[in-house]
């Protein structure tokens, strides 16, 4: 058992400890895609990410879904989504995500 060791309460406070060098992170894949792109961070096992089955649901009401500004925001976070997928490298058919059984 080392006499020291880091703690973190944070899954940002983890990455930022790996970015500094002082050690080793289990992170969600959008919030290192870029460090890993960049070179910042280094993927050490590759073959072996594990999928995950979380996910998040955009919900909104039926009487807010006619105001423009809800609809605004949902547009603009569809597109960050979107466009996180696609810096991972994953890119599924949001349209066809959305109309599974």
């Amino acid at each position: 058992m080392p006499l020291r060791w880091l703690q973190f309460n944070y899954a940002y406070q983890m990455v930022q400890a790996a970015l500094a060098g002082q050690g080793v992170v289990l992170a969600r894949l959008p919030m290192v895609a870029e460090s890993l792109a960049n070179g910042d961070l280094v993927e050490p096992l590759p073959g072996l990410r594990m999928e995950s089955p979380h996910a998040y649901w955009l919900i909104v009401g039926p009487r807010s879904a006619q105001r423009a500004e809800i609809e605004a925001f949902c547009d603009w976070l569809k597109a960050q989504a979107k466009a996180t997928r696609a810096s991972i490298g994953e890119v599924p058919d949001i349209d066809r995500v959305a109309q599974r059984d």
